[in-house]
């Protein structure tokens, strides 16, 4: 197990604690779940859309779930999952997880009022792309299909996040020269 990925999931979902401490978190979009919860069922679905790009379900992949997020799933029913939360290509690589919109709104919401972005969007999308490399190869095998799927998502995420920083960014300027 690598250690390092298992510590920066721990830390994404203990900065969920935060927000939710700050009444950043998912408290504020009328949830009443703690914020980690939902990064976690976020990284979930985001494994579970890569195990199935290459149409094959690794023990490994099942296995994988387990030592890094504390699911003891069987390939069967990871192959359910995927049906259960309808993680088709054409929709999942066009959909931001809410737990990233919850980060990034609070985000959004501290460069508008102070001009400093805190990144926490940013820092997620690290822990994506970390957890999802290491996930993709974690069968020994990486099919082009995986790095496909892997590589698009996480640059819809990447654009997401530099937009909205962006017109952050451009708020705050425009209040500040009101």
């Amino acid at each position: 197990m690598n250690q390092e990925l298992r510590k920066m999931i721990v830390e994404a979902l203990a900065f969920g604690n935060v927000l939710d401490e700050s009444n950043l978190g998912v408290s504020r979009f009328g949830r009443e779940e703690k914020t980690s919860r939902f990064i976690r069922l976020d990284m979930v679905k985001f494994l579970l859309y890569l195990s199935v790009s290459d149409d094959i379900i690794s023990d490994e992949e099942a296995q994988f779930f387990k030592d890094y997020l504390g699911y003891n799933f069987q390939s069967a029913q990871i192959e359910s999952l995927v049906e259960k939360f309808e993680l088709k290509e054409e929709t999942f690589q066009q959909t931001v997880p809410f737990s990233f919109g919850v980060l990034l709104e609070a985000d959004r919401q501290i460069i508008m009022q102070s001009g400093k972005n805190p990144g926490a969007a940013l820092a997620l999308l690290r822990v994506y792309y970390a957890l999802g490399s290491a996930f993709v190869a974690c069968d020994d095998s990486v099919a082009e299909e995986e790095r496909n799927d892997f590589t698009a998502y996480l640059k819809m995420l990447q654009e997401t996040i530099e937009t909205s920083y962006k017109e952050a960014e451009e708020s705050f300027a425009a209040q500040k020269n009101d």
